[in-house]
């Protein structure tokens, strides 16, 4: 049994089997990923556009019945655990969905590093009325960041300019329970207002890690393809010996190699000799078909050395050729 798996014809099945099995969870996976890459990034922009469509409500309308129900529309889409604030510019609280991440009911403010670039910053951090950081918050989208920036260099509490890398790298990861929330802000200058949205960041590389068949199909894509990097020498190997084309040379190479080295020894290895009755693959050497008995070499009456078709004179007596022809052993040795 051993034997017929680890011979040449096994050997190719096993590997073309998980070359395929390899492809396909291959396939498979970058399918999902992409799936879940694009319905990530449609619930985004989905949020994003809700956020923006609230924060002009308000900006035209004010807090009205039409702004509440535009923002009970993006909580929707956020989710549970997500919170809609309107402060104004003493962060005395105007609106609030709820109290979540609030650590006062009347007070809500966001700090930043003002050490930052004044268009982008990555992280906010909401402070109580006593200026001390609560939660860290990665932004998630920005509207007029000046604002922020005016905010945070009023606050004495953390001059970001003077803090160490060390510093920041804690800072960095303070309250790491709340890693997972973004916030979008946005300072509507007509109301004076301050708008902020905390949510979930429902990412695709969390839908991956959640769901079981990621994991799965990317453990049988790597075992398969580890298998076949293993294996693949071993058959190149066999099949240089077979036609006695340096099978170690091509057997080292290709465990270094793989595809690459096997695509090369494709091209470049001779044709193999197949008997001409049954159509088996035969050593350079035999003279004689092992399987059928077909004689498919001739020889020299001279020399006896192994004679080419399309050959007139052999190459080591000299002797000349005529009517070179190959058949059954048994009738060429009654003739």
């Amino acid at each position: 049994m051993v034997k017929r798996i680890f011979n040449l014809k096994g050997l190719r099945v096993i590997c073309t089997c998980l070359l395929a099995v390899a492809l396909l969870a291959l396939i498979v996976n970058v399918t999902l990923y992409s799936i879940t890459n694009n319905r990530y990034y449609k619930d985004r922009n989905a949020k994003r556009n809700a956020f923006e469509i609230m924060v002009e409500s308000f900006e035209f309308n004010g807090l009205d019945d039409t702004s509440k129900e535009k923002a009970l529309e993006l909580a929707a889409l956020y989710g549970d655990y997500s919170n809609i604030i309107v402060t104004g510019n003493t962060g005395n609280v105007v609106y609030n969905l709820n109290e979540g991440y609030m650590p006062d009911k009347n007070v809500f403010n966001v700090i930043v590093d003002t050490s930052s670039n004044l268009s982008h910053y990555s992280y906010g951090f909401i402070i109580d009325k006593d200026n001390a950081i609560k939660y860290q918050m990665r932004f998630d989208r920005v509207y007029n960041s000046l604002k922020l920036y005016e905010f945070s260099k009023n606050i004495s509490l953390i001059n970001f300019e003077f803090m160490d890398d060390k510093e920041k790298r804690l800072l960095d990861i303070y309250q790491s329970s709340s890693s997972g929330k973004y916030m979008n802000y946005a300072y509507i200058g007509s109301k004076g207002w301050n708008v902020y949205t905390i949510f979930n960041n429902m990412r695709y590389d969390t839908f991956k890690y959640d769901n079981k068949w990621f994991d799965a199909l990317e453990g049988i894509g790597i075992a398969a393809f580890v298998f076949f990097w293993l294996l693949l020498p071993i058959w190149v190997f066999m099949d240089a010996r077979k036609l006695d084309f340096k099978p170690a040379l091509w057997g080292f190479l290709v465990i270094f190699t793989n595809i690459i080295g096997f695509i090369v020894y494709l091209v470049v290895k001779p044709e193999p000799i197949l008997c001409k009755k049954c159509s088996h693959v035969l050593d350079n050497r035999f003279v004689t078909c092992p399987y059928c008995g077909t004689q498919n070499r001739a020889l020299c009456k001279q020399c006896k050395g192994i004679l080419e078709d399309t050959w007139s004179i052999c190459p080591y007596c000299g002797t000349e050729i005529e009517n070179i022809k190959t058949g059954p052993a048994i009738e060429q040795l009654s003739e």
